[in-house]
């Protein structure tokens, strides 16, 4: 099975600590755990294979999880294990380290040695549950040594700046689609996590130049289409400025959007205008429209910013474009008054009841220019 989620909510309350317990141990590496809350625990967790990775999503209440060194030599599946605390911290010792570990931060932790992870109890009325992802590798997979990678272990590295908040993006999305993926695909896109894990890796090891030439170019194209999509509203987002900030030649900067559906310029304003869609979308369902516009340079934020891909203006999308007017030919024939685009002014007047041309050839008062065709015969008066 691709993607699994658990839960204990339908448990008696006195069953949930040891149902999570043996869930926990089967998808995570086994460890000894422990709770103070054993009568009011809870838990859900949420499970994708990837390949030969595994992303785990677990929320629970405050537990002390210790992998002891009989568990190790017991049982041990010879993985990396990268955590990122996503709400609440987390405090994780290995190896003679002791970290808290933040909200918003990743760290590395081994199966093959004995480590104690557990989360701060704060204790009192309101007590907010721990949510972390967690991302199995296998040692092997990684294209770094083991003994480069090790010296990562128990040491924190943000997931909201550089290749880490790609890597945490990444996850996120993943999990997300998890329930619609095919096994295929999740083994593709398994590949694609364990790249941009050791891309994060080599670059708090200085080591990217040991990395396979792709997986750099992917993971700078990753960089920069994140690069592109915070600062959308900035009306210096050009080619120019995003290849000065990722100290890369405009020429190669084009060579690595070249197998891409859009050039630079063009992805740029697709995601502009895809981000005010969606805005206008959230205004129009009642969500206010002090975000509209979040994609534009702020000289082009208003009602008059063309959405030339979509075919009309802002003010369009906040309302349903009502039909256009009807009018009646002078054979009997209804037609759109915007139609055809040539005289299109005249059409529009006529649709407002001003007289049509076969009204003004009608009027005595009024001759028919020479070389005009006659239609009051062709109208059956």
């Amino acid at each position: 099975m691709t993607y699994s989620f658990q839960h204990g909510d339908d448990l008696p309350r006195e069953e949930r600590f040891d149902w999570w317990c043996e869930v926990s141990n089967r998808t995570v590496s086994p460890a000894r755990v422990s709770s103070e809350h054993l009568n009011d625990f809870s838990a859900h967790l949420e499970t994708l294979a990837l390949g030969g990775a595994r992303l785990t999503s677990l929320v629970f209440s405050p537990v002390r999880a210790q992998r002891t060194a009989a568990l190790v030599n017991s049982s041990d599946p010879e993985e990396y294990e990268l955590v990122l605390a996503v709400q609440r911290e987390q405090r994780i010792a290995q190896e003679r380290r002791d970290i808290l570990l933040a909200a918003g931060e990743f760290a590395l932790r081994s199966t093959s040695r004995p480590y104690d992870c557990r989360t701060p109890d704060r204790g009192g009325p309101g007590r907010e549950d721990s949510r972390v992802l967690t991302l199995r590798l296998p040692r092997g997979v990684l294209p770094l040594a083991s003994d480069r990678v090790d010296r990562l272990l128990v040491r924190t590295m943000s997931a909201t700046l550089g290749t880490g908040a790609v890597l945490a993006d990444f996850l996120r999305g993943v999990l997300r689609q998890g329930p619609a993926l095919t096994p295929v695909a999740a083994q593709r896109i398994g590949a694609t996590a364990v790249e941009l894990a050791a891309s994060v890796f080599a670059h708090h090891l200085d080591a990217d130049a040991e990395l396979p030439p792709e997986a750099r170019h992917r993971m700078l194209l990753a960089r920069i289409e994140r690069f592109i999509e915070e600062n959308l509203p900035h009306s210096h987002l050009t080619p120019a400025a995003i290849a000065a900030h990722h100290h890369i030649s405009l020429r190669f900067l084009h060579a690595l959007f070249r197998a891409r559906q859009r050039t630079v310029a063009a992805t740029i304003r697709h995601r502009r205008l895809e981000r005010c869609r969606a805005d206008l979308a959230d205004a129009r369902a009642g969500l206010g429209s002090g975000r509209v516009g979040r994609g534009l340079p702020a000289a082009r934020v208003g009602a008059g910013a063309a959405l030339p891909a979509r075919g009309r203006r802002v003010g369009g999308w906040q309302r349903p474009a009502a039909l256009p007017p009807r009018i009646v030919t002078a054979a009997g024939t209804a037609r759109d008054a915007t139609w055809p685009r040539r005289g299109r002014g005249r059409a529009l007047m006529w649709a407002r009841g001003a007289p049509g041309p076969a009204a003004r050839t009608a009027s005595p008062d009024r001759p028919v220019p020479r070389g005009r065709r006659r239609r009051v015969g062709r109208a059956g008066e």
